[in-house]
């Protein structure tokens, strides 16, 4: 490897995963199960997104603290974080 490449680790989207096709339950069992197979920062941060959408506050939470787990770099995950705990009210 060259000392100018950069390694990027790129997330897949679930098998057969197509955004304009699905419903929002669809996508978030596909991240859901993308979280289990290959647990990445941006898988939970997307089902982070997925629940966020889906109004599951508490689960986007979640989501979005295990996204910090693997990178604690990720400061929109933290952001997220915050919006989705002010939402239930919680300030941890």
């Amino acid at each position: 490897m060259h000392a100018d490449t950069i390694k990027r680790s790129t997330v897949q989207a679930p098998s057969g995963y197509n955004p304009r096709m699905s419903t929002l339950e669809d996508r978030i069992e596909q991240w859901e199960q993308m979280c289990r197979e290959a647990p990445d920062d941006m898988s939970f941060f997307s089902l982070g997104n997925s629940y966020k959408e889906a109004e599951r506050w508490e689960d986007a939470a979640d989501a979005y603290a295990k996204a910090i787990e693997y990178n604690a770099t990720m400061s929109r995950a933290f952001h997220m974080r915050g919006q989705a705990l002010m939402k239930i009210d919680r300030n941890d």
